[in-house]
């Protein structure tokens, strides 16, 4: 039997095994925007459910991202065959965080690049809870333009570049022991190649 060290029997933690992975998907997905495109902070709170004033679980938040990213390409892409040639050239790069927290619970904030000739009309989005209109569950929208440069952030809210506002977004949980992040709150919806 080959001699084991204490070293050699030390596991990862899951957790850590989680966050290589979603650093993993993360770069995956900012290799895939296109230079040009231009980026924004998006962060979107959802209400709580009125029978039991409890907040959405994460796969509802998700579903309310992915109506949100439907409904913002029929709006600004195409109403019906955004996913087609030749509109889909124009559809958003969307990567979003699901994430949980004592005051708004599960919640989310997404890094979405956009199409340089769609910029003018996805500004007219940058007014607080403007992206109540694509879905009726959200409670609070933030939708603002990054900047080039590198401000930390304390909050959700407050405008700086794509590399702080993604760290901003894999942040670790108040709670984190309990409620880690995971690949499954990853989403990342692009175009279809």
């Amino acid at each position: 039997m080959p001699d084991r060290t204490e070293k050699d029997a030390v596991q990862e933690p899951r957790s850590d095994n989680y966050h290589y992975q979603i650093v993993s998907l993360k770069d995956y997905f900012l290799s895939i925007i296109p230079p040009d495109h231009i980026t924004y902070q998006l962060t979107i709170h959802c209400r709580r459910d009125t029978l039991d004033n409890t907040a959405y679980k994460s796969d509802r938040v998700k579903n309310v991202i992915e109506t949100v990213y439907k409904r913002i390409n029929e709006a600004f892409v195409h109403p019906e065959h955004y996913a087609h040639d030749p509109h889909k050239q124009f559809m958003p790069y969307l990567m979003g965080m699901l994430e949980f927290d004592d005051n708004v619970l599960w919640h989310c904030h997404c890094l979405v690049a956009v199409h340089p000739l769609l910029a003018d009309k996805f500004d007219g989005l940058r007014i607080y809870d403007k992206f109540k209109q694509f879905d009726p569950r959200i409670t609070q929208s933030h939708f603002d333009r990054t900047i080039a440069d590198a401000i930390d952030i304390k909050a959700f809210d407050e405008p700086t570049n794509v590399s702080k506002f993604i760290n901003y977004m894999l942040k670790r949980n108040k709670h984190y022991s309990m409620l880690p992040k995971k690949p499954k709150h990853l989403l990342i919806l692009v175009p279809k190649s």
